[in-house]
């Protein structure tokens, strides 16, 4: 079984398990973090835009140093901000795309107007690839 839990005004989010042993885990923002960067450093792989767009997880120092280095295994960086989603956000603009969690859910996914337009740009020259080669 899995689940996610969120705050009273619905600004923090958790995921939790239940393992095959039955025994309960919880995916904190620093673990939400990792997964986000790992899926993002994936996909922008594939895409191989080029430029390419630049990448980071933004932490705070309190960060799960795990996290950090399984992020950086990625070939991601992981810039540093001070405690709290106002410095962590102020971080994250500084990338094409960024993704900022703190360990108690507070976080997002941060895409700039360059990523946007830039994804927006490859998904439409798939899509025509797609229907030309569907013409022939």
């Amino acid at each position: 079984d899995r689940a996610a839990s969120l705050d009273g005004d619905a600004d923090r989010i958790v995921f939790h398990y239940w393992n095959k042993d039955a025994e309960w885990r919880l995916l904190d923002g620093d673990k939400i973090s990792a997964l986000i960067v790992s899926f993002v450093h994936d996909q922008l792989a594939q895409l191989a835009l080029d430029p390419p767009l630049s990448f980071a997880a933004v932490q705070t120092a309190y960060a799960n140093g795990a996290a950090a280095t399984f992020v950086r295994g990625l070939g991601v960086p992981v810039a540093i901000a001070k405690t709290g989603v106002k410095f962590l956000h102020h971080v994250a603009l500084d990338y094409d795309i960024a993704a900022y969690f703190e360990a108690n859910g507070h976080g997002t996914l941060l895409f700039s107007d360059v990523a946007t337009n830039a994804l927006l740009a490859a998904k439409a020259s798939a899509q025509a690839e797609n229907n030309a080669a569907a013409a022939l």
